[in-house]
């Protein structure tokens, strides 16, 4: 279980500025690949713009929380966030796996009644890229997203939340906003639902474990799914 820890002088305040800074270093990289790439008018977004993108947010994420944890918190991003990564919790990435699999069921399903393709647009962006693009796209997706995202919502956010009220509450909330945080991409919104579930199971578990392993796990298998889909160009 996550303790309250009693050092600590950071919570739901820092969200505030946290979040935008992050913000700030995914424009600043992405604006560096529109230049290397020579942006023009008539830009077409592609792979590299997501890893410029996701990289950014990444470093950015990374670099404000741990300056965060030594201003105001125990100085470490495993004692203040919960971030580490363990290989016996392999099986989480199964687990994450399977949540992709019933949530692209669910958005076919979508497709079927409303006879439209829900798509968005990081999906655009990767399928209209060479091979080495998807690839460096979809290593992105599975491993530098996962990282930044838990550690944001299930290791700030969540955190500071489970001092303010109870588990079940912080979890919902925490994946509430997970998911809604997707909607820059209006093209997100019919997988709210299931992109709301990884956010609710990976605030369980960083709230029994007290870490955020399995969270990254279970993530990262989420995004795999569909990272290999685009690349095997599934379906045709």
């Amino acid at each position: 279980m996550i303790k309250p820890p009693g050092p600590v002088r950071w919570g739901l305040g820092d969200v505030a500025w946290v979040w935008p800074a992050i913000i700030v270093g995914q424009v600043l990289a992405g604006t560096v690949v529109f230049v290397a790439r020579g942006g023009t008018e008539g830009y077409v977004v592609n792979a590299y713009d997501i890893v410029g993108t996701v990289a950014g947010g990444a470093i950015a994420t990374v670099g404000v929380l741990a300056l965060l944890g030594m201003v105001k918190g125990r100085g470490s991003l495993l004692a203040d966030y919960g971030l580490v990564v363990r290989l016996r919790d392999w099986r989480w990435l199964l687990v994450g796996i399977g949540l992709s699999i019933v949530a692209t069921l669910a958005t076919a399903l979508i497709d079927v009644v409303s006879n439209t393709t829900p798509q968005q647009e990081v999906v655009r962006a990767i399928e209209r890229s060479s091979t080495l693009g998807q690839v460096l796209g979809a290593v992105a997706v599975v491993t530098l997203a996962p990282l930044a995202e838990e550690l944001l919502f299930r290791g700030l956010l969540l955190r500071a939340l489970l001092r303010r009220m109870g588990a079940v509450a912080a979890a919902m909330i925490s994946g509430g906003l997970f998911a809604l945080s997707h909607l820059v991409d209006p093209g997100a919104a019919p997988f709210l639902a299931p992109l709301m579930l990884v956010g609710v199971v990976s605030a369980i578990r960083a709230i029994r474990t007290g870490e955020l392993s399995q969270s990254v796990l279970l993530h990262a298998g989420f995004n795999l799914t569909a990272a290999i889909s685009l690349i095997a160009g599934w379906p045709k």
